[in-house]
């Protein structure tokens, strides 16, 4: 290659011609370190441009980072110099953040923090504020100039645990006198001797790595960095950090770290975010702010995009959807940070305090359970096995059961009539009520059974509630993974549903099950006229 084949491209072009040479040869993270290395030697070689003088000074500033050079022989760190050569003043940063977006998803975590979310870690920067510490600074590439400049009355600190990236974060910050570039990880105990009035932070998360030792509550990346980095604040500090859905509502050692972090620190806003607000991740996240302190009322946002959206094209836009106050005494109710049950709640109140209903938690009124795991079936056998194909949006279709040989263990599964079966997960939200067979019937175990006490809830009312937009709100508060539904049937205990006087609730049930009947009368007659008309016109005479 010669250097004047690409005189006359842009940046962006070279960027894509850099990772086709280098693609074949290194790993994703060697890609920045390899840029990194051409960039570097460029600006230190002034006017040399001698191939050898050229190759021996990038393994010389390669060896001073105690790092091997990623290429493979001098041939190959010529080709990519020419590459990248002829543009004048070229940005590490920059061209940084445009090989990232190429790789899409790389180990060093780069491009992950897109231009909005960006201004809402921005939006924690106040006039007050002195020092700021950016975790895992990588992830904060594309941003860092400008936003190390735009604030040049503060003082950033920079860390990373990653090797190959200390030294491109150093050269990046090499002109910010106001910026120190920290070789620390923020997954240990002590990583660094200074407390800060702001931390933001983007942990690692989605993936399986954990912290072996045992210094702290939960071993995932995620829950030991909000952790650890919230010892970190200063008394009128504040850690704006952006975590996986799960610490909202799981059990266990993440809910000890909930109890925890809303005990030992301040709440002060939990955000909702869109759903590819982090790029090239289906997981649902939140943004999340703590101060010093003891949490009093926290405000509560949900955040969407607004205006067009196409998936090819980077979310450029977040607005704020719905936003109310919540007292720390919901949150000790709850035992969770579900914002998303908050807001349905807060609906439904509303609803319900137009019109006086009483409300009650399901747990009191019903009994709800998950199906039984069926591990034989039987072509031979007399119980029949209700999966949740079975389950229709009005009716359930027995058609194409599976079944199974009676024994004693099901005997406690056997389901009843006037018993509500739903889907513990799939794609949809849907909900039948069980009729008395000619043979006994269990549920599967994704199956939700909700069986109601009829003293005081109709099974047929409350699938009119759990099918209308409140009902469906609510059992999305639920939700427990991301894009697949995935509830569990003890949660839905702690869901309110209104109950009015069971004659009221009966009169509804009849009002819907005759409209239904009609519904159905009609749409049958206008299938066997459409089907006589079809025969009709499709004979040939």
């Amino acid at each position: 290659m010669k250097k004047n084949a690409f005189q006359n491209i842009g940046i962006e072009n070279r960027i894509w011609a850099f990772s086709d040479l280098v693609r074949y040869s290194m790993s994703s993270q060697d890609y920045m370190y390899a840029l990194y290395l051409v960039i570097k030697t460029k600006d230190l070689s002034g006017s040399n441009s001698d191939i050898d003088y050229l190759y021996n000074l990038m393994r010389e500033i390669a060896s001073k980072d105690n790092l091997r050079s990623p290429f493979v022989d001098a041939e190959q760190f010529r080709e990519a110099y020419d590459i990248l050569h002829a543009a004048d003043n070229i940005n590490l940063e920059e061209c940084l953040g445009i090989i990232s977006s190429r790789l899409r998803r790389t180990i060093t975590r780069i491009g992950m923090i897109i231009n909005p979310l960006m201004d809402e870690y921005e939006n924690s920067i106040l006039p007050e504020t002195k020092e700021i510490l950016l975790a895992e600074g990588e992830v904060f590439i594309p941003h860092l100039l400008r936003l190390i400049t735009k604030y040049s009355d503060k003082k950033f600190t920079i860390t990373t645990r990653n090797e190959q990236m200390y030294p491109i974060l150093q050269y990046i910050c090499r002109n910010c006198v106001n910026t120190k570039v920290v070789f620390a990880d923020i997954y240990e105990k002590n990583f660094i001797d200074q407390k800060f009035d702001l931390i933001l932070s983007l942990p690692a998360f989605g993936g399986r790595a954990v912290v072996e030792r045992g210094d702290f509550i939960c071993r995932e990346l995620e829950m030991v960095a909000l952790e650890n980095l919230a010892s970190y604040i200063t008394q009128e500090g504040r850690l704006v950090i952006v975590m996986p859905a799960r610490i909202t509502f799981a059990g266990m050692r993440v809910a000890d770290l909930r109890r925890f972090m809303q005990t030992t620190y301040k709440i002060e806003k939990i955000s909702s975010l869109p759903e590819g607000v982090i790029p090239n991740t289906g997981i649902k996240t939140y943004m999340l702010e703590f101060a010093s302190g003891t949490t009093e009322n926290v405000i509560i946002r949900d955040l969407e995009v607004f205006g067009e959206r196409r998936k090819t094209v980077p979310i450029d836009n977040l607005g704020v959807a719905n936003e109310t106050e919540a007292s720390i005494d919901e949150f000790k109710q709850m035992d969770s940070w579900n914002i998303n049950k908050i807001f349905a709640e807060l609906e439904q109140a509303i609803e319900m305090d137009m019109f006086s209903v009483n409300t009650e938690y399901l747990g009191k009124v019903a009994e709800v359970f998950r199906g039984k795991a069926i591990t034989t079936r039987s072509e031979k056998g007399n119980v029949g096995v209700i999966n949740i194909s079975n389950i229709g949006e009005y009716e359930l279709n027995i058609d194409g059961l599976e079944y199974i040989e009676e024994d004693r263990r099901i005997q406690t599964y056997i389901l009843k009539a006037g018993d509500i079966l739903m889907p513990a997960r799939g794609t949809s939200i849907r909900t039948v009520v069980f009729d008395e067979q000619k043979f006994p019937c269990i549920a599967s175990a994704n199956v939700i059974v909700i069986r109601p006490n009829n003293e005081v809830l109709d099974s047929v009312y409350l699938k009119i509630f759990l099918d209308s937009f409140s009902g469906k709100n609510l059992i999305e508060s639920f939700q427990q993974g991301h894009g697949i539904m995935n509830v569990s049937h003890r949660d839905l205990n702690d869901m309110l549903v209104p109950v009015p006087q069971i004659d009221e609730q009966k009169q509804i049930a009849h009002k819907y099950i005759a409209a239904y009947k009609k519904y159905k009368a009609t749409v049958e007659e206008a299938k066997r006229e459409w089907e006589a008309v079809l025969k009709d016109v499709q004979t040939y005479r």
